[in-house]
């Protein structure tokens, strides 16, 4: 199943009023005083003794889509494929201190605090629909709740359960132990409606500026090379589609997130200064991965790092689903002789893009098979991916027979960026003898040696370059989180 959270704004007013259309949220659903559109949980001043212009169906439907309008009502929509499953309504706490439900039952709530400038984020209710309760969506919402808010700055999160949970219908503010289980506590209680609180870390996430680029290579200082060398290229192309976030810890900058969204490939690399470690700080760079990811309908990214023992655990800990691992490997021999067993190798052309990306999609799909990776999928080539090929066509080689290209080799400045035989016509020679191209040519451009990547269990390819020469003198591992 599938659930993707939205946060409510004037351009989903219309699912929002047909949620509340259509779905029940009482025990006696098709009663006209049933249908409240979450009109009393609002930033609204709102008498409790004089509240004529809601008390109709079709009054509180028009509030509420106004209310949406002004900012007033606030919370997020959760959706299953273009259907709105469900719904939390969470609002600050200071706003809404005059509104019809707060003023009626909720006088034995503490509000000390909020004259000090403490910043409190209320949930106030939640809404499932029906076929879909019990199956982790108030969960989904009340984790997206936690997480704007400590990215907004807010100091607590607060909830208003009752302690004994009788029913969806009747308990709104849902069930003790969604709290607990979220790391809320009991705060205050009176007549068995209870006060929760979850204290929001002191991480400040927020967009890199130039100011913040000392400070990230300083802490990088002692970190493996490739980091160094990585970090350099992100501040170099930082962009629309390419996005560095900072971490702050008590106002000292902790970490950093860098972020590439592109179509169904999303990456990511999350470096903690050591000394800000296990403080969180982690886990909000990745949960800002997910939100970004989110906000672009995309549904997981990778992460590569090198040491495994800490990136492995951090990965573990954050929920990442599947780990694999990549040997970086090194030839440093001198120039290969010339095999001539396929003289029919050219450089790439505009129009071998089709066939070129074919042969690397369904290459990596069917490695990824092989090597057990527990969901493959095909790679969905976009525009900007032909505009790639086509702009790097001098550095790209394909084997071809009888007029169809059957092999395609990608050269990135000392190294093999990528290599894709047709499935259908492994083990002829055709990997071996496009290497050995690659691997010279890479030589002829003033190189010393030439190096490439491999998925360390893709035992075919490690065979064709260790029988070369290549050496393997790193290890990577790439862990891929889903962002729902």
């Amino acid at each position: 199943m599938d659930i993707i959270i939205r946060k409510l704004s004037p351009e989903l007013i219309d699912d929002y009023l047909h949620f509340f259309d259509v779905t029940p949220h009482s025990e006696r659903p098709d009663e006209d005083e049933c249908k409240c559109y979450c009109v009393w949980w609002c930033a609204a001043e709102q008498d409790p003794d004089n509240i004529g212009y809601l008390l109709s169906r079709e009054k509180r439907r028009g509030y509420a889509a106004q209310a949406i309008r002004e900012n007033r009502i606030q919370g997020y929509l959760a959706y299953n494929g273009d259907k709105v499953v469900g719904w939390c309504n969470a609002n600050t706490k200071a706003d809404c201190l005059q509104c019809f439900c707060w003023r009626r039952f909720m006088g034995h709530v503490p509000a000390d605090g909020l004259a000090a400038g403490v910043r409190v984020k209320s949930v106030f209710c939640f809404l499932v629909a029906p076929e879909f309760r019990r199956q982790g969506v108030t969960k989904l919402l009340l984790q997206r709740v936690c997480e704007d808010a400590a990215r907004d700055g807010f100091d607590f999160v607060e909830a208003y359960p009752g302690r004994d949970f009788i029913s969806e219908a009747k308990d709104c503010a849902g069930p003790v132990g969604l709290y607990m289980q979220s790391g809320f506590e009991v705060r205050f209680e009176n007549e068995g409606q209870l006060v929760m609180r979850k204290g929001l870390s002191k991480i400040n996430i927020r967009n890199y500026n130039s100011d913040d680029e000392i400070a990230l290579k300083g802490m990088l200082r002692n970190a493996n090379h490739n980091y160094t060398e990585n970090l350099d290229e992100y501040l170099a192309n930082v962009g629309e589609r390419e996005t560095l976030t900072v971490a702050e810890y008590s106002g000292v900058v902790a970490g950093y997130l860098w972020l590439s969204i592109q179509p169904g490939n999303c990456q990511a690399f999350i470096f903690v200064s050591p000394e800000r470690r296990r403080r969180g700080v982690g886990t909000a760079l990745c949960d800002e991965a997910a939100r970004l990811c989110r906000e672009k309908d995309e549904k997981e990214f990778w992460a590569m790092y090198y040491e495994y023992e800490i990136g492995r655990g951090f990965a573990d800990k954050v929920g990442c689903y599947y780990t694999a691992s990549s040997i970086y490997m090194e030839y440093a021999g001198g120039a290969l002789p010339d095999c001539g067993k396929f003289k029919n190798i050219r450089e790439c052309r505009e129009e071998d893009y089709f066939r070129c990306a074919y042969l690397w999609d369904k290459g990596y799909y069917e490695m990824q098979v092989r090597i057990g990776h527990p969901d493959p999928r095909m790679y969905m080539q976009c525009e900007d991916d032909r505009h790639k090929f086509v702009s790097n066509t001098e550095n790209s080689y394909v084997i071809e027979e009888d007029g169809q290209i059957i092999a395609y080799g990608v050269i990135s400045g000392n190294a093999i960026g990528a290599l894709a035989v047709d499935t259908e016509l492994s083990n002829r020679g055709y990997g071996t003898a496009l290497t050995e191209l690659l691997t010279n040519e890479i030589l002829k451009r003033g190189n010393a040696n030439a190096y490439l990547w491999c998925e360390a269990e893709n035992a075919n390819a490690r065979h064709v370059y260790e029988k070369i020469g290549y050496k393997k003198i790193e290890m990577c591992y790439t862990s891929y989180k889903r962002t729902m």
